[in-house]
């Protein structure tokens, strides 16, 4: 018997044609076009998504919210005042004291309506 590549002997005797698994010409132009089709979809919704973006709607906060938000500012902006009282009192002379922000908060907390509000 001859060595074929397309020929193989089971072990009762049994020839048999071995099926080559190869991908035609339309196999590989369908898979061609569902990956050009995917890509194309992917790369389309990535660019609306990140270059257009949807119309920004603006907030109108109510009273009470401008009140949050304005004291939150003030908060903010407000000088730390010394413990010290009457620092300019009766002398005349002005004492040197070193700066420190011990104790101070400097941060401040906006939820999403405030700054939609801050931005209209």
């Amino acid at each position: 018997m001859s060595k074929d590549v397309n020929i193989k002997e089971h072990n009762n005797g049994v020839v048999s044609k071995m099926a080559e698994k190869r991908f035609g010409c339309l196999q590989v132009l369908g898979l061609v076009a569902i990956v050009v089709i995917i890509t194309a979809g992917v790369s389309i919704l990535v660019f609306k998504t990140y270059f257009f973006p949807s119309e920004f709607k603006p907030v109108n906060l109510n009273f009470q919210e401008e009140k949050v938000l304005a004291e939150k500012f003030e908060n903010l902006g407000s000088i730390h005042k010394s413990s010290k009282s009457g620092r300019f009192g009766s002398t005349s002379t002005i004492e040197p004291e070193s700066y420190s922000e011990e104790g101070i908060k400097r941060e401040i907390r906006f939820t999403e309506r405030e700054l939609n509000g801050l931005l209209a």
